[in-house]
């Protein structure tokens, strides 16, 4: 273990309890990644690959740079910072407001990012998710 690497676990850990997830199981369910796994950069084990990276630093509201470097400033502008639950809920307003087609073409493309098949997206575009008039 090099000593950028434990740098690395002490700033994720303390930036961890800062935003109010004080073990790795809690920080963990927020990610939805394995503990054991997340448990080996808060250890300062390894480094998290970047683009988990990224996540982490916006779940926790820090600047990646810093997480993983320390310099920098800790805290990103506010500009730059989302807060989660504002975004979650204007989330779920716009998809509660979307037609059946267009909700299975998201879930679609949002398991697809996601590296599964949530539905075939030909059958999105054939229009068997349209609601039909009764």
């Amino acid at each position: 273990m090099t000593d950028a690497v434990s740098k690395f676990g002490d700033r994720l850990r303390d930036s961890s309890k800062d935003a109010g997830f004080p073990t790795v199981a809690a920080l963990a369910r927020r990610l939805n990644i394995v503990e054991q796994t997340l448990s080996n950069y808060w250890k300062g084990k390894r480094f998290a690959p970047a683009d988990l990276l990224f996540e982490i630093a916006d779940v926790l509201s820090v600047n990646p740079r810093w997480l993983v470097t320390g310099f920098g400033e800790r805290q990103l502008p506010p500009e730059l910072t989302s807060n989660y639950e504002d975004d979650v809920a204007a989330l779920i307003h716009d998809f509660r407001s979307m037609e059946s087609w267009q909700r299975a073409a998201l879930l679609s493309m949002a398991g697809t990012i996601r590296g599964r098949n949530v539905i075939d997206i030909e059958d999105v575009r054939r229009g068997a998710f349209k609601n039909e008039p009764n």
